[in-house]
């Protein structure tokens, strides 16, 4: 039976292994974005389908850290236990105070190498939301300038009835019905499709980029109320405080985002500042 020392050293090998491996599949997918990039007009559904690829893989990898641990850690560390308990009972000594094996070594030693995954899991998982998160902005930018290149923002609507200029801003996220100064004919505006191509395909991803920095405030907030145990009363009270900083961070997050949208898209003000209110309504 392998010693503990012996274990410890090859899930430690192994966990290397697999972030090496998230690694090179990050780089290489920063690279092959780039390229992607350079070809994209008015949408970026061949750089999500690739990032969509990438989140594959890790969760492909995060699986394999899961079962790992379940089929095989896990199981060995049992048995160094079991082994352990088995030698004490051939050697039973009334005198001895057993007490002690309740919160024995090994127990808090497995307890530190099952979060070693669980910490990898979350850091491989992060990095992932960072890189995607930047790709995506990276593509909105190319397509705002494809867009933008192509739109005349001088551009004059004329009354269809008398011909007059109608005062129709071009860089319009809506259709709507504007009234003619001259002679009162309403007349129908339908926006540019690729000025509302900026809006799907660019103001999200960066409004996405704007929060990141709360987005992985959050993750690792998340993170770390899941090693706790509300059990314990000095973790509870930790979780207590977490779970407080979490709900602030969220609203912060919130508030942030809209904030950014609504001032990109301010044709739909009342629309995202419902969303708005939602989300917050559903913070507990």
């Amino acid at each position: 039976m392998e010693s503990k020392e012996e274990l410890v050293k090859k899930w430690d090998t192994f966990l290397s292994k697999i972030e090496e491996r998230f690694d090179l599949i990050i780089d290489q997918s920063k690279e092959g974005t780039q390229m992607l990039i350079d070809q994209i007009t008015y949408d970026s559904v061949s750089i999500i389908n690739a990032w969509n690829g990438v989140q594959s893989q890790l969760l492909s990898l995060m699986r394999k850290t899961d079962d790992t641990w379940a089929n095989k850690m896990e199981q060995s560390f049992e048995a160094i236990d079991y082994a352990k308990y088995e030698d004490e009972d051939e050697n039973y000594d009334e005198n001895e105070n057993y007490d002690e094996y309740e919160d024995d070594a090994t127990d808090k030693e497995r307890m530190e190498q099952y979060n070693k995954y669980h910490d990898l899991n979350h850091k491989m998982l992060t990095k992932y939301k960072f890189e995607s998160n930047r790709a995506f902005a990276n593509a909105a930018r190319k397509i705002q300038e494809n867009v933008m290149a192509h739109i005349d923002l001088n551009k004059i609507h004329n009354c269809k009835q008398c011909g007059d200029i109608m005062d129709i801003t071009i860089y319009s996220f809506m259709a709507k019905n504007v009234k003619c100064r001259s002679c009162g004919t309403v007349n129908s505006y339908e926006p540019d499709d690729r000025i509302l191509a900026i809006e799907h395909n660019c103001v999200i991803h960066l409004a996405n980029e704007h929060v990141i920095d709360l987005t992985i405030k959050e993750a690792n907030l998340e993170h770390e109320l899941l090693k706790l145990d509300r059990w314990v009363t000095d973790e509870k009270t930790k979780m207590d405080q977490i779970q407080n900083d979490l709900n602030k961070n969220k609203v912060e997050y919130i508030n942030k985002y809209y904030d950014f949208i609504v001032e990109l898209v301010p044709d739909k003000e009342a629309f995202y500042n419902r969303k708005r209110v939602h989300r917050l309504e559903q913070i507990k």
